[in-house]
């Protein structure tokens, strides 16, 4: 059976049903609402163009087939707005031992740091002095 295309109330969303559900309620895959399922009418046909303008031919014989429009340009990648941008892949957790001996790492190299500095300005007093 070939399935029958409806048309949603709220959204205007096309969707396509089996037959058996025509005539009944069902949930739109667009917007999700309770719609009927009414099979949608058939676009009417379009009489060919003449060569001359867009009014229809007089004669079919005179019709000459439109060429389609261009195609536009590529569209520019869209910009994410700020606070959207997609971060890397995250590296799992530290679990807590891991947390303390980085936080006793850093401390170390603090400490290292002021004992570091501390050594050169006694040493520049005593040059001073001397």
């Amino acid at each position: 059976m070939a399935a029958a295309t409806i048309l949603c109330e709220h959204c205007g969303g096309a969707s396509q049903v089996q037959p058996a559900w025509l005539g009944q309620q069902v949930a739109c895959p667009h917007c999700g609402q309770a719609t009927a399922a009414v099979a949608a009418p058939a676009p009417p046909p379009v009489a060919p163009l003449s060569a001359v303008g867009n009014t229809p031919a007089s004669d079919p014989s005179d019709a000459v087939a439109p060429t389609p429009p261009p195609s536009p340009p590529p569209a520019a990648p869209a910009e994410a707005p700020p606070g959207d941008e997609v971060l890397p892949a995250s590296r799992p957790p530290l679990s807590r031992a891991q947390r303390r001996a980085i936080q006793r790492r850093r401390q170390l190299f603090i400490a290292i740091g002021c004992g570091v500095a501390l050594v050169a300005a006694a040493y520049g007093l005593l040059m001073l002095r001397s």
